[in-house]
């Protein structure tokens, strides 16, 4: 009876043990679960286990990277001003068409050279503060303008008309002087190497108030009327500038030609006017001090924006020689301004 028994435990066992040879149990990790942790933190963990997902790709060795954007720093780069197709060689200092440099790379020595797509277009660097610089070449120069300046007080200037000593120009426009204003425009014809040669062709401005003497009466009585005096100075000449490079700092200069005064004598009560001219001829020596020197940035962004080269402050000597015996304008004068070239 015993022995039967036995048998049917073991045949009743069978079933079982086939089922789990088929489906063998999957081991579930065991979480330590330290003092004080309670069972919701243990069944938390196991839904962890439940809902973690298998990775995408077991393949380690072919797997690359989403190559990164070239990083840039500047939202909108500006536009060059002039286009240069050709690339720049890596390692060749950018400078414009005459040789000068436009950046000192001494002070970005051990940065990288790295291809850009605008390097085509001109571009040379790009700052930290997401400035895009590129390189500019100069315009061509070939004019200038002058603007000039001074004190102008024709000594020898009397009337023709009158004799004595109260007939020349300082006695009767003593008062309300003004200074002459020049306005002269210039083209560079020639280049050499020792220098710039110049046609000029000018024009100008002055005015003086008095109010006249008495012909007949010497006990000091002034009269009531006003005169004005306009005079335009009008010249044409030629200039040369000792100019050897291109960007120098001071440029001595000197010049000469012929002026042409017409003049013009108008005063307050219902009398006309009067009307003259008289001949001359001019020499002048002066220095002019490039005020774009040391800012070659200025520089650049002058001619860009204005199309100006260079921008001279002058000081200048004239000797004005009449070549009128009628109406003497000869005298020494000295004036200052400013000569912008483009």
């Amino acid at each position: 009876m015993l022995k039967l028994a036995t048998l049917l435990i073991l045949f009743g066992s069978l079933p079982w043990a086939v089922a789990q040879i088929k489906h063998p149990a999957v081991p579930v990790p065991q979480i330590s679960v330290e003092p004080g942790d309670s069972k919701e933190n243990e069944d938390e963990a196991e839904n962890d286990l439940d809902t973690e997902e298998p990775p995408t790709s077991y393949d380690v060795q072919h797997s690359q990277k989403e190559p990164e954007p070239p990083t840039t720093e500047a939202l909108h780069p500006a536009r060059p001003t002039h286009t240069d197709t050709s690339p720049m060689p890596v390692g060749e200092k950018a400078s414009s068409a005459s040789g000068e440099k436009i950046f000192d790379w001494d002070k970005h020595k051990g940065e990288t050279l790295v291809p850009h797509p605008f390097s085509e277009k001109g571009l040379i660097r790009v700052t930290k503060d997401r400035a895009y610089l590129y390189k500019v070449d100069e315009s061509p120069q070939d004019k200038a303008i002058v603007f000039q300046a001074g004190p102008f007080d024709p000594v020898n200037l009397r009337n023709p008309e009158t004799d004595g000593p109260n007939a020349s120009f300082a006695k009767n426009y003593a008062e309300g002087t003004a200074p002459a204003i020049l306005i002269t425009r210039e083209w560079q014809l020639w280049r050499m190497a020792i220098g710039k040669f110049g046609l000029q062709v000018g024009t100008g401005f002055f005015v003086a108030q008095g109010h006249g003497h008495f012909v007949h009466l010497t006990d000091g009585k002034i009269p009531m009327e006003t005169f004005t005096f306009i005079a335009l100075p009008n010249s044409v000449g030629g200039v040369y500038r000792m100019q050897f490079t291109k960007h120098q700092m001071f440029v001595p200069y000197g010049g000469g030609g012929g002026l042409a005064y017409t003049f013009s004598e108008v005063r307050d009560d219902h009398k006309g006017p009067k009307f003259g001219g008289a001949l001359a001829a001019y020499v002048d020596a002066g220095v002019a001090f490039d005020l774009t020197y040391f800012d070659y940035l200025t520089r650049i962004q002058l001619d860009r924006e204005y199309g100006l080269h260079s921008i001279y402050l002058t000081v200048e000597y004239r000797r004005n020689i009449a070549l009128s015996e009628r109406y003497d304008f000869s005298g020494n004068y000295i004036n200052g301004g400013l000569v912008m070239e483009y």
